[in-house]
């Protein structure tokens, strides 16, 4: 029941990325800042609706309408994430042995998920982009991240091929 519920208390957002590639995010947030006890902080958040305004309603804790005030750090752009329209949802399949998408065990799923959906391609504004002091040690797949982190929970790294010559 609205109005029933004991407030929140410090509520912190830090360095996470909020994408909708289809533009239509119907509601980026519930809830009212009068409802939150302490501190209610977003900082360093990345926000992507496809180029159409981040919505609000009357219970947002996000006005977009004024967003360097409740996110003085956002960054608003694509951060080129892959597109989930046509995602092979995870389901096992006992009669093969592995899920819908060949894979065979539950971390092998996992990590082609983070690897399509979450993973920051070059040139995505997330990268290097993070508070450092805000931010765990290590990403979603358990790499450790640089001194220079980035937005959200996968870390990009780049990787270079070496070359012998003979």
């Amino acid at each position: 029941k609205i109005g029933s519920n004991p407030n929140l208390e410090d509520i912190y957002f830090y360095n996470n990325i909020w994408s909708d590639p289809t533009g239509n995010m119907y509601d980026f947030s519930d809830g009212d800042k009068s409802e939150v006890s302490g501190d209610l902080v977003l900082d360093r958040n990345l926000y992507w609706n496809n180029g159409s305004s981040i919505p609000a309603d009357s219970w947002s804790i996000f006005d977009p309408d004024a967003p360097g005030n409740d996110d003085p750090n956002g960054v608003f752009a694509n951060p080129l994430l892959g597109n989930p329209i046509g995602m092979i949802i995870p389901r096992w399949l006992p009669g093969t042995k592995q899920f819908r998408s060949g894979e065979t065990t539950i971390r092998g799923e996992f990590e082609r998920i983070v690897n399509l959906y979450g993973a920051l391609p070059a040139g995505s504004p997330a990268i290097d982009a993070a508070n450092p002091l805000s931010m765990p040690a290590e990403d979603i797949l358990g790499r450790t991240r640089d001194a220079s982190p980035d937005i959200g929970a996968y870390e990009f790294f780049v990787t270079y091929d070496l070359m012998v010559i003979s």
